[in-house]
């Protein structure tokens, strides 16, 4: 049977005036959330230092040994995966997966056959915070790093602030039954989350509420994504926390991915912005996020409105940003086609990326305009994408987002696919950032090897098809 959450130890601290008492589980159903949240991930970045975790070629998951050695380690069990499962197939691993690449603990590591996880320093930046601190980096991690569209095909991020601001409404320890829903509370957050799935027990994994399963509808339904509840209890954590993720810390101004799929060049986190989710909210709350969004927050470290509601002295600290808003310098690119040619390519930090993409045509010997993209996460046709300008997808405009913006590291890759109908595949690795050199430089080829792809082919008037 699955666990369910109970507070962490130090929450006895937060205050509040909420009289409800939390609700009590029967012994034989307690689990620790998010406490086992934070010793689960712990031990997943303990394997991940430990091992050399080859990664599938379609999807770049774990391979399935890894995957099953996970399983036997984690509080939360995959009971009905197998040994040939795949990640998806382990909702939990997948999710702490997420969390270490996208706060990068372990990077990505890519050569011209494999993919493999790499662990990096900032583990070790992790495990010297103290428990609170921890709690806050991997919240920290999901709310502003983490781009949600990688988790689920569903969106949350449009639905979230509603179910938290009607959770919280309602109060901790007070079931609110969705399937089927008994008021009309239950039927609004039962309409909003319908295709939530894993969602609803990511939350429940950070401790901000929990879930009874609903067994016969999953069941019944029974597709490795999929998650439903009878019912959603706010926790007293939960109490704490939300108001602070739906002003203080709003979706709109802090999540990175979300604000760049919003086409906005300046998706600094807690940077100003007029992107409002606030259907849910009367006047007043409008106004009060409309004001905290109005204001650049990007100076405030993400865990600032948190302290007060944590003991003395435990949330000082946390993960780095290593991004900043502007890196500055000149960028080296190896721009390559196949296996058989290259470009390297120089660009100061200003450069677009739209530059990148005019400087890539002219060095490959490409002469006609068409659309294009840049997909960040090398995966082709992905959400993480940065378009041409005014394309009928409404994907990043490149022409607006200035290389140094994009917190590009040195060994990073990703795609450039030129000409839809043809596609044109180029890689694009980032080979040098010099941060010495920030003096403005016109864009030039460095070097080059090999024939690139003849954009058409020449026909004469007597060739036929064959």
């Amino acid at each position: 049977m699955r666990k369910h959450p109970q507070q962490l130890s130090f929450l006895d601290a937060i205050q509040d005036d909420v009289e409800q008492p939390i609700i009590q589980v029967p012994p034989h159903e307690k689990g620790n959330f998010p406490e086992d949240l934070i010793t689960d991930f712990e031990r997943f970045i303990d394997y991940c230092q430990q091992h050399k975790i080859a990664l599938t070629k379609t999807n770049e998951y774990m391979t399935r040994k890894h995957l099953v050695a996970l399983n036997d380690l984690l509080s939360i069990k995959a009971p009905l995966a197998t040994v040939n499962s795949d990640q998806k197939s382990y909702p939990y691993i997948h999710f702490l997966y997420h969390l270490a690449i996208s706060g990068r603990l372990v990077l990505i590591k890519r050569n011209a056959t494999s993919a493999y996880l790499l662990s990096t320093d900032r583990i070790d930046q992790y495990k010297r915070l103290t428990h609170s601190e921890k709690y806050c980096a991997l919240l920290e991690i999901f709310w502003v790093d983490t781009n949600w569209q990688t988790l689920t095909t569903a969106t949350p991020e449009a639905t979230h602030a509603y179910i938290f601001a009607a959770l919280h409404r309602i109060g901790p320890g007070m079931p609110v039954s969705i399937t089927p829903p008994k008021t009309p509370f239950g039927q609004e957050i039962k309409s909003s989350t319908w295709n939530w799935h894993y969602f609803l027990l990511y939350f429940e994994w950070f401790g901000l509420w929990q879930c009874e399963d609903d067994v016969e509808q999953i069941q019944q339904y029974f597709r490795k994504d999929a998650y439903f509840a009878k019912s959603i209890t706010l926790t007293k954590l939960g109490t704490a926390i939300m108001p602070i993720l739906i002003f203080e810390r709003s979706l709109e101004a802090w999540n990175i991915a979300y604000r760049k799929q919003n086409h906005e060049p300046d998706w600094f986190p807690g940077a100003p912005t007029e992107d409002i989710i606030g259907f849910f909210l009367n006047d007043e709350d409008y106004d009060k996020l409309d004001d905290y969004l109005s204001v650049d927050q990007s100076d405030q470290p993400f865990h600032q409105p948190f302290i007060p509601h944590f003991p003395a002295g435990e949330l000082t600290n946390t993960l780095p940003r290593e991004q900043e808003r502007y890196q500055e310098g000149t960028y080296t690119f190896k721009v390559l086609y196949e296996t058989r040619a290259w470009r390297r390519l120089v660009f100061n930090g200003q450069s677009t990326m739209d530059d990148l993409h005019q400087l890539i045509l002219q060095s490959y010997g490409f002469e006609d305009e068409h659309l294009y993209s840049f997909f960040m996460d090398g995966k082709k046709w992905s959400h993480n994408c940065i378009g041409s300008p005014n394309d009928e997808f409404e994907h990043t405009d490149a022409s607006l987002i200035r290389i140094d913006t994009l917190g590009l590291q040195v060994g990073q890759r990703f795609l450039y696919v030129y000409d839809f109908g043809a596609e044109w595949t180029f890689i694009v690795e980032v080979e040098q950032i010099d941060r010495e050199r920030t003096d403005p430089i016109e864009p030039f080829v460095l070097a080059e090897k090999g024939e690139g792809p003849e954009q058409y082919f020449d026909w004469d008037e007597d060739d036929e098809w064959e």
